[in-house]
C-alpha cells in the first residue's frame, strides 16, 4: 500500500513519482494491479510539479480523482501560469479502467497519457486537459460510456487521441477547444470504431479519423 500523501509531497516539491507493480503472474491477489482509493491532488506555488507515473503490469483502476494543477495565473499575460501543471501517465500491462464519477484534470501543460490493451472510461468520467492534450494509446478497444474527452487548448494547442481498434466503442462526448489566438487550434485523431456521441471543435481545428 501506498499513501497518496506521500506521493503528493513528493510531486509537489517537483520530484517525479512512479508506482510500479511486480510482473505479471507474481503471486498474491492484487500485486499486478494499481488501485487508486484515494485523491491524487498536486501542485506547486513555485517551480513546477512531478509528473506521476503508475506503471501496473496488469490492470490500474480509479476509484477516485487525480487532479494536476497549475498555479499562479496571470492576467496581464494573457493568464498564463506560472507554473505547470504535471503530465499523468497511465501504463497497463492490460486494462485501464475509470471508473464512475472519477475524473483526471491537469491544468496549464500538463498532459495525460494512458496506454493499455483496453481502457474503459465509466458514466460520468471524464479526462480533461488545457494545452497538454489526451493521448490514449489502447491497442485492444477504447469504451466510453456517458463520459467525456476535454482538451482545451488556453495556449497551446487542445489535442485528444484514441489508439487504432476496431474494438472502440465511443459513447463519448469529446471537446476540443482550440481557444482563439492560442498557437494551435484543436485536433482530433479517432482510431477505427464505432462513434456515437457529439465532437465539439472550436477554433483553429483539426479532425481525422
Amino acid at each position: 500500500i501506498v499513501r497518496t500523501g506521500s506521493i503528493q509531497t513528493a510531486l509537489n516539491g517537483g520530484t517525479n513519482v512512479t508506482v510500479t507493480t511486480g510482473a505479471a503472474g507474481s503471486p498474491g491477489g492484487d500485486v499486478d494491479n494499481i488501485t487508486v482509493n484515494d485523491d491524487i491532488r498536486f501542485y506547486r506555488l513555485l517551480g513546477n510539479t512531478g509528473n506521476l507515473f503508475l506503471n501496473a503490469a496488469n490492470d490500474i483502476i480509479l476509484n477516485a480523482n487525480i487532479y494536476a494543477l497549475s498555479t499562479s495565473i496571470i492576467p496581464a499575460l494573457n493568464n498564463i501560469p506560472t507554473t505547470a501543471a504535471g503530465d499523468v501517465t497511465l501504463t497497463a500491462g492490460r486494462n485501464i479502467n475509470i471508473n464512475s464519477g472519477k475524473d483526471i484534470v491537469l491544468g496549464y501543460f500538463g498532459k495525460a497519457t494512458l496506454n493499455a490493451v483496453d481502457v474503459i472510461l465509466s458514466a460520468g468520467s471524464t479526462i480533461t486537459t488545457r494545452s497538454g492534450g489526451i493521448a490514449i494509446n489502447n491497442t485492444g478497444r477504447f469504451q466510453g460510456d456517458a463520459a467525456s474527452l476535454n482538451a482545451d487548448s488556453g495556449l497551446l494547442g487542445g489535442s485528444v487521441k484514441v489508439g487504432q481498434s476496431a474494438g472502440n466503442s465511443i459513447q463519448t462526448a469529446i471537446n476540443a477547444i482550440g481557444t482563439y489566438g492560442s498557437v494551435a487550434g484543436a485536433k482530433v485523431v479517432l482510431g477505427a470504431g464505432t462513434f456515437t456521441e457529439g465532437f465539439q471543435l472550436i477554433g483553429r481545428n483539426n479532425f481525422s479519423v
